[in-house]
């Protein structure tokens, strides 16, 4: 009782040393995949338990392993032997062996129970890379196997082969089924278990040649962990150096001539990206980002906007005239059409944005065509206390983008059944080709592929009639595998990765021009609901932002946790709209006193309010919540420790 209180003291005085990363941690766990869903605990196997041999084996891994693989446990075949006969040596306590024993197989279970991995990943399941908590499993093996390795064991012969035919039954389990476990193969099989017989013979032989044995079992080891790495590392080079080389240095001289300087800020993009985070390795600010602890309240905005997302990343491919400005997008990079000239950036168009005519082109490179948009707002913005009373939750991201275009021009909510700025077009004519249609004077109905055989495709003819901004939605509900989508008889470029309606952009300033939106049906039955076209004038959006620059934000310092700037207030009724999403961690003041920081649309973005019209100096600040009561568990804890520390060294000197 006594040993297990210090290690529940000693434990304790782990934590709060470390609670200064700790606290911090838990609370943007809790913003972020705390609350992005809430799975079952569920008594489910994930796979059949002796698979997990396999992962014993030289390289047991590749690509197909990181989004949903088994656990990672390679130790070597002398770790794994010495753990296995830790267990069996009467040399050690029992009881020891028992505890051991135990939390040996809570851990295997927890890899294999789907409630327990649960668990062990704070109730969220991880975005890739399964069972994180794997290493724990391969410390263990490797912490109780040393303790056995330390005594020098060798094994007798009984002993040997009681080790070695359980395991050849497993090796010939995993040639019998090689072709169900694509991470491995015959050779690495049959490698493994001869370093396994090896590395057993020489422990048979350690009794008479103590000096040498050991030396080899050294070497060996050394050698199996480093074919190990080197087999790993090559089995998931699903990138090659060029790829990512090229594309950076052809891309990153571009970006730093555009990419904001000392105390600025705008945000720039791209239809056209390596990963969702390029700006991260080119330096400078975009929306498209990847991150596992990504908070909900951005996610969820980009979502209802109607931007493909997911719990860890949002990729900004289908913005509108509205968000660009929203959002302060000052520069957008196009690719080259002249594919001979596309280099490093061929075949990784994700966005079709006609639209994009509208901003005026400041340079044309040999692969870039680079845009200025005369609309991007500020980081922060006047904009009418009708904001607080947009609702963002599970509505028609046009819809949605309606009622924020007509609040920030200060004509107030809409009642999310008519359009206010945007407007409703029709298609002019559907023509289907070996699909028959359940009701043909729709086009969101359900469709049904003939029999012939042949790729079936529904065109839809669209008479551009006005100079405006053409947008066509199309459903959430549908992914690649089962639609396609093409524009003038070319693929559509997107990205396919959406959960909520999708605005493509298919023509701007185009007054006279037919355009064919094409949807190909790869399921045999198809139902489309969302399909509509809409249009925008784009001077409304023009005519809002330049009613807005009269009251937004001016930069004077920046930086990512802290930034100030003036700006004059006209009606303190109005909020200052900052396009930061919101978090407790911020905090702003203004003329130097500390004001409260709300939520606006949902927490996608903050916001704060003014008593009084006239001018003032705003500074935002950044502290990560729980920093500041973590620090202080941390120094609290290490006094304690102090104490306890000279309490016991008096203790020692009265004695």
């Amino acid at each position: 009782m006594q040993t297990f209180g210090k290690f529940a003291g000693w434990s304790l005085a782990g934590g709060g040393l470390a609670a200064f990363i700790l606290m911090p941690t838990f609370y943007a766990l809790s913003t972020s995949k705390g609350q992005q869903s809430s799975p079952e605990l569920e008594l489910t196997t994930d796979y059949p338990l002796y698979d997990i041999v396999s992962k014993f084996i030289l390289g047991p891994f590749n690509f197909e392993q990181m989004p949903e693989g088994l656990p990672n446990i390679f130790v070597g075949s002398l770790a794994l032997i010495m753990a296995i006969l830790y267990f069996f040596n009467k040399k050690i306590h029992w009881q020891e062996r028992l505890a051991a024993g135990g939390l040996t197989t809570v851990l295997l279970l927890s890899m294999n129970i789907s409630g327990l991995n649960l668990i062990w990943h704070g109730l969220q399941y991880p975005i890739w890379y399964p069972y994180r908590f794997s290493f724990v499993f391969s410390f263990f093996l490797l912490f109780i196997g040393y303790q056995l390795y330390r005594q020098k064991p060798f094994l007798s012969i009984k002993s040997a082969v009681a080790l070695l035919i359980p395991f050849a039954i497993a090796y010939g389990y995993l040639l019998y089924k090689i072709e169900d476990f694509d991470y491995i193969s015959v050779t690495t099989v049959l490698v493994s278990f001869v370093l396994f017989v090896g590395i057993t013979a020489l422990l048979m032989m350690a009794v008479d040649f103590d000096r040498l044995i050991y030396i080899l079992l050294m070497f060996i080891t050394i050698s199996e962990v480093f074919a190990n790495s080197v087999i790993t590392i090559s089995s998931i080079s699903y990138l090659k150096q060029d790829d990512f080389a090229d594309y950076i240095t052809e891309l990153k001289p571009e970006i730093a001539s555009y990419a904001p300087g000392e105390n600025e800020f705008y945000r720039m993009t791209k239809t056209f990206q390596r990963t969702k985070n390029d700006a991260m390795q080119l330096g400078y600010y975009d929306l498209n980002h990847f991150n596992s602890t990504m908070e909900r309240n951005t996610t969820q905005l980009f979502k209802q906007l109607g931007q493909p997302m997911s719990d860890g990343f949002t990729n900004y491919t289908t913005g509108t005239l509205l968000t660009d400005a929203l959002f302060g997008v000052k520069y957008y990079f196009d690719v080259t059409p002249f594919e001979d000239n596309q280099g490093a950036l061929k075949d990784r168009v994700m966005s079709t944005r006609d639209d994009l005519s509208e901003y005026p082109v400041t340079e044309v490179t040999d692969q870039l065509i680079i845009h200025e948009n005369p609309n991007a707002l500020s980081l922060a913005y006047m904009v009418s206390q009708d904001i607080q009373d947009v609702a963002i939750d599970d509505v028609n991201p046009v819809y949605l983008q309606d009622e924020l275009l007509n609040v920030l021009s200060g004509n107030g909510t809409t009642d999310g059944i008519a359009l206010s700025q945007f407007e409703i077009a029709n298609f002019a004519s559907v023509d289907l080709f070996h699909v028959n249609s359940q009701d043909a004077s729709v086009v969101n109905t359900a469709y049904t592929r003939d029999d012939t055989g042949e790729d079936s495709f529904i065109d839809i003819h669209i008479n551009v009639k006005t100079n405006q901004a053409y947008y066509i939605t199309v459903p959430s509900f549908l992914n690649d595998e089962e639609v396609k989508y093409y524009l003038d008889g070319e693929p559509l470029d997107y990205d396919s990765s959406y959960q909520s309606i999708q605005l493509f952009n298919i023509a701007n300033d185009d007054q006279g021009a037919e355009k064919v939106f094409t949807i190909q049906l790869l399921d045999d039955e198809t139902t489309l609901a969302d399909i509509n076209l809409y249009t925008l004038d784009q001077e409304k959006v023009s005519t809002m932002a330049e009613d807005l620059k009269q009251n937004q934000l001016k930069l004077t310092d920046f930086s990512n946790g802290i930034f100030s700037g003036t700006l004059t207030v006209d009606d303190p009724s109005e909020y200052l709209m900052v396009t930061v999403p919101y978090a407790e961690g911020w905090h702003a003041k203004v003329n130097g006193e500390e004001v409260d920081t709300v939520p606006l649309l949902n927490g996608g973005f903050m916001g704060i309010q003014f008593e009084e019209a006239g001018d003032y100096e705003v500074t935002f600040y950044y502290i990560p919540q729980g920093l500041i009561l973590g620090v202080a568990i941390t120094i609290a804890t290490g006094l304690v420790l102090v104490g306890i520390y000279f309490f016991n060294k008096k203790k020692v000197k009265t004695k």
